[in-house]
């Protein structure tokens, strides 16, 4: 009962842990689930707010303007009541390193720094659209080109009673002095907060704006300040910092200008991460206690009689016939198998002592048969005055059945050995004094019709070897053949070359041995022959299948 408790043990501890596994790591995961949601809405909310203060900035400079474009003195361009109202005014606007009135014609008129009077902003483009749609219109990033600063212009029109155009004022708002309200705000470690204009082009910056500020944000991140609507997603900053952010396009009428806010996930999903990483470990430590628990009960009490078993069977079919498990019942389960295999063992011996003593039997009484059949053949061919050479082929070729037969009787199964087979038909022609036939090729196991009709086909060839070919004449063969992949399968790749005789030529009519190759190798084993008669001797080449073989 040994082996059944066993089993059950394992099953239990694996019951028991992996339901355990699977609930923990579905409960972390929807944790996590929910502890994204959140932080997409928390940036989201955040993205908001700063929006809006975006907006509230953007606003309250446009007021201001508008304010400064409805004065008397700047709708009139008096230049000098003008210049003071503008030296006043900029005192007590820190948001903007310059306010400009520009007449109709791009020329500043009206300024706080009276070098910059004159210059003209003409090319601008938020000159010309202002000037063109008669409404405010917020410029992009640029370097002032009075103040040298890094700004970003707001246009206003400047209309007379009857509405007019006239002029624009243009306020250059600071950068600095935006970034310095922005980073007025507290931020959550490693958030980030991006404005840029309607280009791409960074404005303000948290953190490292001195990194970023007048950058143009990355081109993979650029449909994001040309989306339609606002959005949340998760990405890899430019600072490379993960983040969820929260992003607001520069389509947004209310602002003009792209904003995003952007939580750290490693802030975030901080103490969520800790705990998954805790779940798994405490998770896999379970698991790798109960395998280890389970290799060593596996070990001791299931894999050394299962490994008795294999190597009993292995050892019986390699012809051990003595190998016996050893297992007894009150070894539980395998015992009960092992006792049956042992008493089946014990009757195949018994029954392969019996088959042993008939296939012996059936050898001798094979030998004699063809011993029998050759008397016969020779008294009756004696009597009738036939040729003895014709004697001395029908006697090789009656023994050479009784070789390939020996060599069959080797194997229980009734195949052999493809190199026996070569070797037991060539062993008659071998010269014993110097090596006349060379034999190269892998061995593998042919079936019996193979085995007999390569044993008649090898000793026709070496008998016309010796009568006619390159044996009768000092020469040699080289027998060889070799196993490739083609597309109908194995083949076999045999070839017989004779070298050192007198040259070979194709016979007039076929003979008996000619007909007897091309049947056995061509017709019987259905491969493909090939003849070349050559000035050197006669070289064969047969292809065959190789599952052709195996009868």
């Amino acid at each position: 009962m040994r082996a059944s408790l066993t089993g059950r043990l394992i099953s239990l501890m694996l019951m028991c842990v992996l339901p355990l596994a699977a609930v923990l790591f579905y409960n972390l995961y929807s944790l996590r689930q929910s502890q994204e949601r959140g932080v997409h809405d928390d940036a989201y909310r955040l993205g908001q707010v700063a929006s809006l203060e975006i907006a509230r900035i953007i606003g309250g400079a446009e007021d201001t303007l508008l304010a400064v474009a409805a004065a008397p003195i700047v709708r009139d361009f008096d230049e000098r009541a003008c210049n003071a109202y503008m030296g006043r005014v900029t005192r007590d606007l820190p948001q903007f390193s310059g306010i400009a009135v520009l007449d109709s014609e791009g020329v500043i008129r009206c300024l706080q720094n009276p070098k910059g009077i004159g210059t003209s902003l003409a090319d601008k483009v938020y000159f010309k659209q202002s000037l063109a749609k008669g409404k405010t219109v917020l410029g992009r990033f640029t370097k002032g080109r009075v103040s040298g600063e890094l700004v970003l212009p707001i246009a206003v029109p400047i209309k007379d009673d009857a509405d007019n155009v006239t002029g624009i004022v243009a306020g250059s708002m600071s950068l600095s002095w935006l970034e310095k309200r922005l980073t007025e705000r507290e931020f959550a470690k490693n958030s980030s907060l991006t404005v840029a204009d309607a280009g791409g082009t960074v404005i303000a910056r948290y953190p490292q704006p001195e990194k970023f500020v007048g950058t143009r944000i990355a081109e993979q991140f650029q449909h994001l300040v040309t989306a339609v609507a606002p959005g949340t997603m998760e990405l890899t900053s430019q600072d490379g910092t993960r983040r969820i952010i929260a992003y607001f396009p520069a389509s947004d009428a209310s602002t003009g200008l792209y904003v995003s806010v952007g939580l750290s996930t490693a802030e975030e999903y901080g103490a969520i991460t800790s705990a998954t990483t805790r779940g798994i470990v405490v998770t896999l430590l379970a698991i790798g206690i109960a395998a280890l628990l389970a290799w060593i009960i596996g070990k001791f009490y299931i894999r050394r009689p299962v490994d008795r078993l294999v190597a009993t069977v292995q050892a019986l079919r390699s012809g051990q016939q003595a190998a016996r498990t050893g297992l007894a019942e009150q070894d539980g389960e395998f015992g009960i198998v092992g006792k049956a295999i042992d008493a089946y063992a014990a009757e195949l011996t018994e029954a392969h002592g019996r088959t042993d003593i008939l296939m012996r039997e059936l050898d001798h009484r094979v030998k004699n048969l063809l011993a029998t059949v050759q008397v016969i053949m020779r008294q009756t061919l004696k009597t009738a005055n036939v040729d003895p050479a014709v004697q001395r082929t029908l006697s090789a070729r009656l023994a050479a059945m009784s070789d390939a037969h020996s060599v069959l009787m080797k194997n229980e199964s009734h195949t052999a050995s493809f190199v026996e087979i070569v070797a037991a038909a060539l062993r008659p022609f071998e010269n014993p004094t110097s090596k006349v036939i060379d034999i190269t090729g892998p061995d593998f196991n042919v079936g019996s019709s193979t085995a007999l009709a390569f044993t008649m086909a090898l000793h026709e060839l070496a008998t016309n070897a010796a009568k006619y070919g390159s044996l009768s004449n000092d020469g040699t063969v080289d027998v060889e053949w070799s196993l490739k992949t083609g597309f109908e399968g194995e083949l076999l790749s045999f070839t017989w070359t004779e070298r050192g005789g007198p040259p070979a030529s194709r016979p007039e009519a076929e003979g008996f041995g000619s007909l007897m190759i091309r049947r056995m190798l061509a017709d019987q084993l259905r491969g493909d022959v090939h003849a070349d008669y050559l000035e050197t001797g006669l070289a064969l080449t047969l292809t065959v299948l190789t599952s052709n073989l195996r009868n």
